[in-house]
């Protein structure tokens, strides 16, 4: 007894559609995401000032998320002690 061969299904248009968006989707949607920001900072700010320094932002803290976690405390450590006019002690339990 011979096994049957069903002819093979043509490629439909979606499938294709499907298979791109599946393989490249998330790449796009990831580059248009800053694309879409800077054209919004452009409209409304007419620079891209808050563009760049969220993207420097970002690639700082991503070398070195403990040391990024570190100087922020240090920077509202300072900011506290100089709004309340008091001094920075090491022993201060809110640090």
């Amino acid at each position: 007894m011979e096994a049957a061969t069903l002819p093979a299904r043509p490629a439909v248009r979606g499938d294709r559609v499907k298979a791109f968006v599946g393989t490249y989707g998330l790449i796009l949607l990831l580059l248009a995401l800053p694309v879409y920001f800077g054209i919004y900072d452009l409209v409304h700010d007419g620079n891209l000032t808050r563009l760049g320094n969220n993207l420097v932002r970002t690639a700082s803290q991503a070398g070195s998320s403990g040391a990024g976690t570190l100087i922020r405390r240090a920077v509202v450590r300072q900011n506290y002690c100089n709004a309340t006019g008091s001094e920075s002690r090491s022993g201060n339990s809110l640090w």
